[in-house]
């Protein structure tokens, strides 16, 4: 087998037509390099482990549960009780790696009926929701869940409607099964609001579309690992409540998880995503609120994929980072 050098500081770039000389030292090297890193990660598991607070947020939240992960869980299907049962299990293995919260959206259509078009400054195209424009109540296909297919061999037909008493007495029972194994394995469950926040979309009634529904989530049960995912956005899309008065209220009781730091211009039925600095929200406002209260949990970047020019990138994501380094909350 052959060995060659290992690269140098000058940036590892080889002479084009030259391989290296073989190393015989090369062995001796990389076994001291192993040991190196494995002290190092030693220490670093050993350190206390302090709550991120901005970007570093793959390592403080499990982002979602995928539909196939869970789907007769919110259609009441007869696969529904081994299903839960894997959920417990992925919740448990969560708790282990220290990951303290796993978030999850509680709904059937899911997020469906954006479109996207050049509504953004500098022309960038951001998702955009215009109620007007689409059949809001179109029927999910069998097999479908969140507007995705779990099933291709489903029979023909679609979902029939579901009523808002049995979606919630649907998220009562999963939560009396997930939140025991939560609390144990010390892990939050944090429920997502419904966007587009609607009552009812495409035939099947929403929990979480409005301030008033999204905290009854609480009333369901007052577990400590019972929370929400505060998406600013979505809250703010909502045609009613103030999203301030709600951030303060639940950030200072602690009932927040992690929080999607999301702007938007416009409510339900018409609004579309801006970038952090461009919508209706005042997000250092927003900021100065959860400094007040001491909230030391997750702050996820969030700004979505914007076309500019033809040329799609992640400016959205770029300008949120750069937004919040420019940010000084006194």
């Amino acid at each position: 087998m052959r060995r060659y050098a290992p690269r140098r500081a000058t940036g590892g770039l080889r002479q084009r037509g030259r391989q290296p000389d073989p190393d015989p030292k090369l062995p001796q090297r990389l076994g001291r390099h192993r040991k190196r890193r494995q002290s190092l990660a030693t220490r670093r598991a050993a350190r206390p482990q302090k709550t991120n607070r901005i970007a570093r947020t793959h390592l403080g939240r499990h982002r979602k549960l995928r539909p196939r992960h869970w789907y007769d869980v919110l259609l009441d299907g007869p696969k529904k009780h081994r299903q839960i049962e894997d959920l417990k299990w992925m919740l448990r293995n969560i708790g282990k790696a220290g990951i303290p919260i796993m978030g999850y959206y509680f709904s059937l259509a899911g997020v469906w009926g954006w479109t996207s078009g050049p509504a953004g400054r500098g022309q960038a195209m951001p998702v955009v929701f215009d109620e007007g424009k689409i059949d809001a109540q179109a029927p999910i296909p069998n097999g479908m869940v969140w507007n995705m297919t779990y099933d291709t061999q489903a029979a023909p037909g679609t979902l029939p409607a579901v009523l808002r008493a049995e979606m919630w007495e649907r998220l009562r029972w999963f939560l009396s099964e997930m939140l025991p194994v939560a609390e144990k394995n010390g892990v939050r469950l944090v429920a997502h609001p419904d966007d587009p926040p609607l009552p009812e979309l495409r035939n099947t009634a929403r929990l979480f579309y409005n301030h008033t529904e999204y905290e009854r989530l609480l009333d369901v049960s007052g577990s400590p690992a019972n929370g929400f995912e505060f998406c600013m956005g979505t809250l703010q899309e909502m045609a009613d409540g103030d999203l301030y008065d709600l951030l303060d209220k639940h950030s200072a009781a602690g009932n927040i998880g992690y929080i999607h730091f999301r702007n938007v211009i416009g409510k339900v039925p018409h609004y579309r995503e801006a970038f952090v600095d461009e919508g209706d929200l005042d997000m250092v406002r927003a900021l100065r609120i959860l400094k007040k209260n001491k909230f030391d949990g997750v702050i996820t970047r969030f700004g979505r994929r914007h076309k500019s020019g033809g040329v799609a990138g992640q400016c959205g994501h770029g300008i949120a980072v750069l937004h919040y380094k420019s940010i000084s909350v006194k």
